[in-house]
């Protein structure tokens, strides 16, 4: 609002009594300044994001490589917060889920297969086939040069839980030779030979 011709009169700026149109120039200074288009808010604080495509790499791994440099590089005035978001976000979220479902699935497995064959000395056995099949899941990751995320994770799971069936599958044929009396040796080489070639073609089928 602003008082042209009377003194008492308000009108609207930018236009007189009798309707003429005042310059924009005589009421403000008008300038160009740099400065954001909008201003985000988060949890009460103003927010600005900076967004990244990532390819060729892990997500992981470059978050923590740009963490660090503008760690080393910035000095962020007292008040503000820097934090990665979107998929790097997810996938801690996910590392963190999967470092308490993942024992807790171990050592269910460990008391399922005690509970079958009702000794942990076997129980044992069969579960030494999963350090063999994480090892082998690294072992292609690296060769192909992929990266560890949430599907290789959940593709480390299904690994583990073949090894395990396969396991079971062998001792308790070995065991059944076992019960008909056939020695230690025997029926070690009896059940090998004869499900071998079964638990390989299934392991194919499922990788």
């Amino acid at each position: 609002m602003i008082n042209v011709a009377q003194p008492k009169l308000w009108q609207p700026a930018g236009k007189l009594l009798n309707g003429q149109r005042i310059p924009l120039a005589q009421l403000a200074r008008i300038s160009n300044k740099m400065g954001p288009v909008d201003i985000a808010r988060e949890k009460g604080q103003r927010r600005i994001s900076v967004e990244v495509n990532v390819r060729g790499r892990d997500v992981g791994s470059f978050d923590g490589e740009a963490q660090g440099a503008v760690t080393r590089n910035m000095h962020l005035p007292a008040g503000y917060i820097l934090e990665g978001g979107g998929l790097w976000e997810h996938l801690e979220s996910g590392r963190n889920r999967l470092l308490l479902v993942v024992p807790v699935t171990l050592l269910l497995i460990f008391i399922l297969l005690f509970a079958a064959f009702h000794s942990a000395r076997l129980a044992a056995l069969v579960f030494t086939g999963v350090p063999f099949a994480v090892a082998g899941g690294i072992l292609a990751l690296l060769l192909r040069g992929m990266p560890f995320s949430m599907s290789a994770g959940v593709g480390f799971i299904a690994v583990s839980g073949g090894a395990v069936l396969n396991g079971l599958v062998l001792v308790a044929f070995i065991g059944q030779f076992q019960k008909r009396g056939e020695p230690l040796e025997t029926a070690v080489y009896q059940g090998t030979h004869l499900r071998l070639r079964p638990v390989l073609t299934t392991t194919a089928w499922r990788a």
